[in-house]
């Protein structure tokens, strides 16, 4: 026998698909933005390594800076990581990266984890005695800018898109989606908090100062 669903039940189911559905849309929109928020720090971080005996203030500023945005882009990712192995419906239809994204996905979060974690081991334990954790630092960061830049090649377009569906001024037709001013406030706490890191790592930057590395 058959189950009749009253006219108020079809109304509110699909309003709960519809909800599930932005949320997922939400999320690949602050995804987008996070990564389109890091491109500018990380070409200048990258820039520093050129003149690092000039740059070294600046590339360690910016490397803290980069904590917010980085923790951002991580929790947004592993979010929806979460949400489609929990079979949460909206993840599920919208489905998953392809598999060589996520594949490369486990390298660039270790080796990003690795560059941060090796940058902060250096500025607390200062130029002292630094080859060990040094050496570290550039491994991590060789593997990183590898696997970077894939990434970033292969979602550009969806940073893209992020920025045009979120301010509508690089080119029409993008739908809009809802929960803007939580994702910009998101996105705001993520600056704010990497401000904050830079400002206090800022004292262990001077013992770095007069730094060269021989051999």
């Amino acid at each position: 026998m058959a189950t009749s669903t009253s006219p108020a039940s079809r109304i509110r189911s699909k309003s709960l698909g519809a909800a599930s559905d932005e949320d997922a849309a939400g999320n690949e929109r602050l995804t987008g933005l996070a990564g389109a928020l890091l491109l500018a720090p990380l070409a200048l971080e990258g820039l520093t390594i050129l003149r690092i005996g000039q740059m070294r203030w600046l590339h360690m500023f910016i490397g803290m800076l980069l904590f917010g945005p980085i923790a951002v882009k991580l929790a947004s990712t592993g979010y929806r990581f979460a949400s489609y192995y929990t079979e949460r419906a909206a993840y599920v239809r919208k489905g998953p990266p392809v598999t060589f994204l996520r594949l490369l996905a486990i390298p660039l979060v270790l080796s990003t984890i690795g560059v941060l974690a090796t940058g902060v081991l250096l500025i607390l334990e200062g130029p002292t005695q630094p080859d060990r954790i040094l050496l570290l630092h550039k491994v991590c960061f060789v593997i990183w800018i590898g696997v970077c830049a894939i990434h970033v090649l292969a979602h550009l377009l969806e940073s893209y898109d992020a920025v045009d569906g979120e301010f509508g001024a690089l080119r029409t037709g993008t739908p809009r989606v809802g929960r803007r001013g939580a994702r910009l406030l998101v996105l705001a706490s993520g600056v704010l908090l990497g401000v904050i890191i830079a400002l206090i790592a800022v004292p262990g930057f001077g013992s770095w100062s007069h730094y060269v590395h021989h051999g």
